[in-house]
């Protein structure tokens, strides 16, 4: 394959809970054209694949679980899924979507090593940040400073969840961190089409491609997974939530609450559910920082071991 056919590839970085998967199924319906073959490869930190069973509209899905796929524990599992895809899948667009951890910059050179530069070109990273999250965490987690500094376009998500000032100020503090990138704002990943064209329209070279990669950023997050419910109403499900331990940024499953399955999602000391699907139901994936199995347990958790 020569390099002016080389496959499109689209990144989705963001931290935890931001709103990549709600974005990704956006994404995949404007990059998505008729006649074309879409592939998306997915990467969750935890065991429990949530978010592939919440999106559509692919032609392909690979889903790595193990870790993050821009860390040295499954970088050759990676590796290797992609020229899979390459030469198997042989996809018109690819879709990749980051854990919340991981640091984008590291895919460039990933992409530039010789067994798939032949082949894939980064024509967009876009960053989804969380406007109560990130200017709680920018700080002390590394992932997120290097999200933004990757991004080509940053996706303000959640509007709807701050004021104007505060909106404001996460701009300021996005643009000062990497003055080059678009900025919109959106609330459930939802924006005109006008700005889905500039979104989708791909860049001779992206910035994850342009930015030189320093020593990899590994924040030292480990992840678990519990049991969780049945609950029997929103209140069981709060003080579910309240006991989790202060090392806990994340925590997300499927559970049965009043009979209903339901998509617990929480990050940062918030928590939401959403309509579910009966997938892996009564148990959730928290991911915290160096969140050992004893603390989980010390506050009443059972942790289960997997298989």
């Amino acid at each position: 394959m020569g390099k002016s056919a080389r496959i499109p590839v689209y990144l989705a970085a963001g931290f935890l809970g931001a709103g990549k998967t709600t974005f990704l199924n956006q994404l995949i319906r404007h990059v998505h054209k008729p006649g074309q073959k879409l592939a998306v490869l997915m990467n969750e930190f935890g065991e429990i694949g949530v978010d592939g069973a919440l999106i559509g509209g692919f032609d392909h899905l690979s889903e790595l679980n193990k870790g993050s796929i821009f860390c040295v524990c499954v970088r050759d599992d990676f590796l290797a899924e992609m020229e899979r895809i390459a030469h198997t899948v042989k996809p018109d667009v690819l879709i990749i979507e980051a854990t919340g951890i991981a640091d984008p910059l590291e895919l460039g050179s990933f992409i530039d090593l010789p067994q798939l530069s032949e082949y894939y070109q980064i024509v967009k990273t876009i960053t989804v940040v969380d406007p109560l999250v990130f200017p709680k965490l920018v700080d002390s987690v590394r992932a997120i400073l290097r999200q933004v500094q990757a991004a080509d376009l940053v996706l303000i998500n959640k509007a709807d969840t701050v004021d104007q000032k505060t909106h404001d100020r996460v701009k300021r503090l996005i643009t000062s961190i990497n003055p080059d990138a678009s900025v919109r704002t959106s609330s459930y990943c939802q924006l005109p089409s006008c700005q889905w064209a500039e979104i989708v329209q791909p860049q001779q070279t992206s910035r994850v491609s342009r930015t030189q990669a320093e020593d990899a950023v590994r924040d030292p997050m480990i992840s678990h997974r519990i049991q969780a419910g049945p609950f029997r109403d929103e209140q069981e499900v709060s003080a579910f939530t309240s006991r989790l331990p202060g090392q806990a940024i994340r925590a997300k499953g499927f559970i049965e609450v009043g009979n209903e399955i339901r998509v617990l999602q929480f990050v940062a000391g918030q928590w939401s559910l959403n309509k579910g699907i009966p997938r892996d139901v009564g148990s959730v994936v928290v991911i915290g920082n160096l969140l050992r199995k004893e603390d989980l347990e010390a506050a009443g958790f059972a942790v289960l071991v997997e298989e």
